[in-house]
């Protein structure tokens, strides 16, 4: 997560404030939220260096396509067996986010010399998700696994429009940020078609029985789709790239994803109303993730 505008710009990945793992003071994420009914451990605070490979027990890395999910379940993996900060970690209850997949739709258009749009087909990204699912269930057991939906990436672009900096960042003469959605209306509906494959795969990904057991649960978490970044302009956007999600992003992110994790099939895919939006909360006739 990028801050500022240049020439005032902190080019700092934020992991203590992103929605999934943080654990900066204060800041609204899923460990801060569960921290109310337990003791979430292993979410990174503070900062780190752009294209870090992880703090703590977040191993994102900014850029980041399925395919490189493999390395990073293997760091996982690796923390949990040889790390004694995450011994005890180890045989609890665990929460894994996968939000993945639009670095992926950002190589789809690009010239077929570089082969580029292989990374970007819809059975690599199934068969990605996929092979990290069989890895995770067989050495990271005892763990919930948010699959979370991607929301439109021409959404991004379209929030870059009335604003000259980011017109300026998002004109591919100066600069490749997104090769489909930087070109035509034709190319970026390519694109949101194939965000809309992506996740009707997750959603086929966590209905396969074979991926959950009582000791690995995979759902899907649909609200991301839903999200009205283009509304919102660079209100979600950082300043310096107009591209990656801000601290207010990252906010709504928490509370969308928080909602769906105790929110039933049904309820997970009404329309997210920002005028009357609260929080779910777990109660004793709905205590568990789903």
């Amino acid at each position: 997560m990028l801050s500022g505008r240049p020439p005032f710009a902190s080019v700092w990945e934020y992991r203590g404030k992103v929605f999934s793992a943080g654990t900066d003071p204060d800041e609204y994420t899923i460990p801060n939220f569960l921290s109310v009914y337990s003791d979430a451990q292993g979410g990174p605070g503070g900062v780190t260096l752009p294209m870090s490979r992880g703090k703590d027990l977040d191993n994102a890395i900014s850029g980041a396509k399925t395919q490189d999910l493999d390395g990073e379940v293997s760091r996982l993996i690796h923390l949990l067996n040889i790390d004694r900060h995450y011994q005890r970690i180890k045989d609890e209850w665990k929460l894994i986010t996968l939000f993945i997949g639009a670095n992926n739709i950002c190589v789809l258009c690009d010239p077929p010399v570089t082969r580029l749009p292989l990374l970007a087909q819809a059975d690599e990204f199934e068969k990605n998700i996929r092979d990290a699912l069989v890895r995770l269930k067989t050495d990271v057991s005892k763990s919930f696994v948010n699959l979370v939906a991607l929301f439109n990436v021409s959404s991004v672009y379209e929030a870059a429009q009335g604003d000259p900096y980011c017109e300026f960042v998002w004109n591919p003469a100066h600069v490749s940020v997104c090769s489909c959605v930087q070109h035509d209306d034709e190319q970026r509906q390519i694109a949101d078609d194939m965000v809309a494959e992506y996740n009707a795969r997750l959603e086929k990904l966590a209905a396969d029985e074979t991926l959950s057991d009582k000791h690995f649960q995979v759902a899907y978490q649909p609200g991301f789709s839903q999200l009205p970044i283009a509304k919102y302009k660079q209100g979600y956007l950082s300043g310096i790239d107009c591209f990656h999600p801000n601290k207010c992003a990252n906010q709504v992110f928490a509370m969308v994803l928080w909602n769906n994790m105790f929110s039933s099939p049904e309820e997970k895919r009404q329309p997210l109303d920002f005028d009357s939006f609260g929080f779910v909360c777990p109660s004793p006739d709905r205590p568990y993730l789903q």
